[in-house]
């Protein structure tokens, strides 16, 4: 009478409700992502997303479970089920995950087993920034081994398929064979490739298809059984009971002493694999860390980039005197008309790239790009003295230089012209905004420098009155005086041509 309670109780059966739901594959280490209330509510669709290969993982009773689905909608009621969840109950061996009961889900019915915290074999296998000594493959194959003589040797009989995806490590790194036991409730679906795989099995041609094997890392004694294992002749391959002793007799199980050694291996083993593996992650953590940061400098000020990476506020400051460059394209508008959109791009970027190489080597920021319009400044962020409308003026003439020769991909025929304006004053520069903040300049030195621009000729460098009188005791400049034009909103303006001696360019 006991036995037959003990057969019909509903031990096995898990209320959906009980499990705490952890958003991940069993492979990973992860925080509980689900309440049950949210999990009950999800579709089918929704409920796939959070499975890995058929597979779930949750908390029951405050320990991590690893769920398999079934395909199947109801559970059987027979004594042979039930039988057969009892024994599954009284499997008691190290390298079997042990079962915890079956549970009925929105989606249908799982199976639920210990969780083993290393992830799958394929997941150690396939890490090309792990590897495993002689002793640990040994160890982990002898794993293997056991569990699978167990199965054999018990009123399982078989497992029916196995792969590295059920082969699981726990957290000491011994090997755990699950996803075993109630066939019953099992669909052994063949897909494509392994209905391939079949086929070269059974169609037998001169050479037999069989794995292939870089032996050069691999034990003589494990080679020869594993091919024994994969014998033509069925009758002649070793049984898991033939195989444990044959590992027996070769050392591969240690016992005693040497399984503690072994298991200390096993540890260090994983321990150092795990110590390369956060160097070489801290490694590419610090080069995109340094890539990053290239890419903010790009677009802030050194200075002020540190600053606001450190949390601190930029607050706006005063400069005396910089000096101000702003070029553009002369009949940028007809070119683009003739263009298409993507052609265009291609035109600006080449010739960006062609500014930002020559900037490089001088001592200026770059400020903004607006569509054919390019603004650069010297003497800020950091104060350099005079110096500002020196490096200002000196690249203004090396830019006009590689304008002269530049190519347009899409028109080589077309000679591109650009116009210069530069200007010397005061400005107040500082960050603007949260999202996308940018680096601006304000004040009347920017619309004056703009002026310069806008009012000058193509292929010529305007300057202003300020700059021409900062410029006045450098001999490697030759200043033109233009007659007077009227600027908008500043009135009538003296200014000058710039050009650079030659002796200057060809140095």
């Amino acid at each position: 009478m006991k036995s037959e309670s003990e057969i019909h109780s509903n031990w096995w059966r898990i209320p959906w409700e009980d499990l705490a739901w952890v958003s991940c594959g069993r492979s990973e280490n992860c925080s509980i992502g689900f309440s049950v209330a949210k999990l009950k509510s999800l579709c089918d669709e929704e409920l796939s997303a959070i499975k890995y290969k058929n597979s779930m993982v949750a908390t029951y009773k405050g320990a991590k479970v690893y769920l398999f689905k079934f395909n199947r909608d109801v559970f059987p009621s027979t004594r042979e089920f039930l039988l057969d969840l009892l024994q599954l109950r009284n499997i008691n061996c190290n390298n079997l995950t042990k079962f915890i009961g079956l549970t009925e889900g929105p989606s249908g019915l799982y199976a639920m087993n210990e969780y083993c915290t290393r992830g799958d074999l394929r997941d150690i296998l396939g890490n090309e920034s792990f590897t495993l000594n002689w002793d640990v493959r040994a160890s982990l194959t002898c794993d293997v081994i056991q569990a699978m003589d167990y199965i054999h040797g018990s009123n399982l009989k078989y497992h029916g398929h196995l792969t590295s995806l059920n082969c699981v490590i726990d957290s000491r790194f011994v090997l755990k064979v699950t996803e075993f036991g109630i066939q019953s409730l099992r669909d052994f679906d063949i897909d494509v490739t392994n209905k391939e795989i079949i086929r070269k099995l059974t169609e037998i041609d001169e050479t037999p298809f069989r794995p292939r094997l870089d032996v050069a890392d691999v034990d003589k004694d494990m080679v020869n059984l594993m091919k024994s294992c994969w014998n033509e002749n069925p009758k002649t391959r070793p049984s898991f009971s033939t195989i444990k002793k044959e590992a027996s007799r070769l050392d591969w199980d240690k016992t005693g002493d040497k399984f503690l050694d072994n298991l200390l291996s096993r540890m260090e083993e994983y321990a150092n694999n795990l110590e390369d593996l956060v160097d070489e992650r801290t490694q590419a953590f610090l080069e995109e860390k340094k890539r990053s940061e290239e890419l903010l400098y790009q677009v802030l000020p050194r200075s002020v980039a540190d600053e606001l990476r450190n949390g601190r506020m930029v607050d706006p400051e005063a400069f005396g005197c910089v000096t101000i460059y702003f070029s553009d394209i002369v009949g940028f508008t007809s070119i683009s008309s003739e263009s298409t959109p993507m052609q265009v791009v291609d035109l600006l970027n080449d010739l960006y790239t062609c500014f930002d190489k020559i900037i490089d080597h001088f001592d200026v920021y770059k400020v903004e790009t607006i569509g054919d319009a390019y603004m650069v400044v010297s003497g800020l962020p950091v104060r350099n003295g005079d110096r500002h409308v020196v490096e200002i003026a000196k690249m203004s003439t090396a830019i006009l230089d590689n304008v002269k020769i530049f190519k347009i991909r899409h028109r080589p025929d077309v000679k591109l012209r650009a116009r210069i304006g530069l200007h010397s004053g005061p400005v107040c520069a500082g960050v603007v905004g949260r999202k996308m903040p940018r680096y601006c300049l304000f004040g009347d030195t920017v619309n004056t420098a703009s002026r310069m621009e806008s009012n000058g000729e193509a292929m010529k460098i305007h300057v202003s009155e300020s700059t021409r009188n900062l410029l006045l005791d450098n001999e490697d400049f030759d200043l033109e005086q233009r007659e007077e034009i009227s600027v908008k909103g500043k009135g009538v303006m003296k200014t000058y041509w710039l050009n650079c001696r030659d002796e200057l360019r060809l140095n």
